[in-house]
Order: structure tokens, then C-alpha cells, then sequence
């Protein structure tokens, strides 16, 4: 908990329980945004849960987070903590888009003008006996599983390349 001659900490205090996901997810949030905060195990400190069903009209709902101002919220979702914290709650640009990391090879390598590279259905380039697999590849779903499941079928793709060479 901070000491009131210390700046740039809050004082914050969780009540919850070690088995509740949402006290989980605030106690995480906290953490990433390096917020300081004092936790309370309602299941093992009786004037814990006695504040918690105090301030939810007798009902044991968590998390219930008290802040330095004695203000509370209670099941908030890290929306409210940033808010409530003065914490920028929206992405500081309005879209994020993907660069695949093609820069390197040949020019002769057909790419899209993003960068993405063209491929055949076999995953070839436009230079023969060079595959594409993953996510720099145009028309790929970006995901790690079809990566994985590209990088297997280029490797076969390339020993049929070769056993025709």
C-alpha cells in the first residue's frame, strides 16, 4: 500500500479470492500497469468479506476494489480500473496494420504493394524453386496454426520441386 509522502503510486486494495477469474483478471491488469495494490484473500480475512458484503448490500460479490479516495467498484472490467486510474483506455491508433518482414529478398520475387508475396497454389514465387509460407505470404490467415501447417506443405512442395530439377 503507499505511503501518502510517496508520488506516483495509488493506494488501491483488492478483496477477492484466489479461485475468482475476475479478481485474477484485475489483479493482472493491475500488475501489467504497474499499479500498486494491497490484496485481500476474502475467504481467509473475516473483515475482509465483512466490507465486501457491506458495501454489496450482503452479497460476497468480487472483486470489490477499493481506491484511495474510498471510492468503489465492484466486478470491474479493465475498462473501468484504466479509467477510474486515469489510464488510457483506447489503442493510440485506430487500426494496426501487418507489414510482413519481405524487404530482404530479391526483387524478383513478385510481391503485392503492401509486400505480401504471390504465390502459386503449390506456395511457389515468381522465381522458380523459391516457396512462400506464413504470414508474408499474400492471402495467408495470419495465424500460427496455418503457418505451421504452410511450412509443412512448402517443405513438401520444395522436395517435389526437387525430384523434378
Amino acid at each position: 500500500m503507499k505511503r501518502k509522502d510517496e508520488p506516483g503510486h495509488s493506494s488501491v486494495t483488492v478483496y477477492g479470492a484466489p479461485w475468482c477469474s475476475d479478481c485474477k483478471r484485475a489483479k493482472k491488469f493491475l500488475g501489467e500497469q504497474r499499479i500498486h495494490y494491497h490484496w485481500v484473500d476474502v475467504e481467509t480475512d473475516a473483515k475482509g468479506l465483512a466490507l465486501v458484503e457491506r458495501v454489496n448490500d450482503g452479497k460476497r460479490t468480487i472483486p470489490t476494489v477499493v481506491f484511495e479516495d474510498d471510492s468503489i467498484l465492484v466486478e470491474p472490467s479493465n475498462a473501468e480500473l484504466a479509467t477510474k486510474l486515469g489510464l488510457e483506455a483506447h489503442a493510440k491508433l485506430s487500426y494496426y496494420g501487418l507489414s510482413p518482414n519481405t524487404e530482404w529478398l530479391p526483387k524478383t520475387v513478385e510481391r503485392d504493394c503492401s509486400g505480401f508475396i504471390k504465390t502459386s497454389p503449390t506456395l511457389q514465387t515468381s522465381v522458380p524453386g523459391v516457396f512462400a509460407a506464413g504470414d508474408a505470404r499474400l492471402g495467408s490467415t495470419k495465424q500460427a496454426a496455418s503457418a505451421a501447417g504452410e511450412g509443412a506443405t512448402a517443405a513438401l512442395m520444395v522436395r517435389e520441386y526437387l525430384k523434378s530439377v
